[in-house]
């Protein structure tokens, strides 16, 4: 069973990766997202029982899903206008 450690390694791929961490009853896959450099790291997963998440349907099928689904979602990102913002409000009591 991997450790902890290569778990988080795995996240921090950018390619679908399926490690069977922590419990052996789940299998999931997850594809790292940042939309920019200076933005917090996010992650999409898919995760499911064993019995029915077969390893193959998240490698062959799920994992590319994902990694298409980051990639329209970081176009999408660069082709929208940067937030609008409003100019600061003085308080005073």
């Amino acid at each position: 069973m991997p450790t902890r450690a290569a778990c988080w390694k795995t996240v921090r791929s950018h390619s679908p990766r399926t490690p069977r961490c922590a419990r052996r009853n789940v299998n999931g896959v997850a594809v790292p997202f940042s939309p920019n450099p200076r933005n917090t790291l996010y992650a999409f997963n898919f995760v499911g029982p064993a019995a029915r998440l077969q390893v193959t349907r998240l490698r062959q099928e799920l994992g590319p899903r994902l990694v298409q689904m980051t990639r329209e979602l970081r176009e999408a990102m660069k082709r929208s206008p940067g937030p609008r913002l409003a100019p600061p409000e003085i308080y005073e009591p």
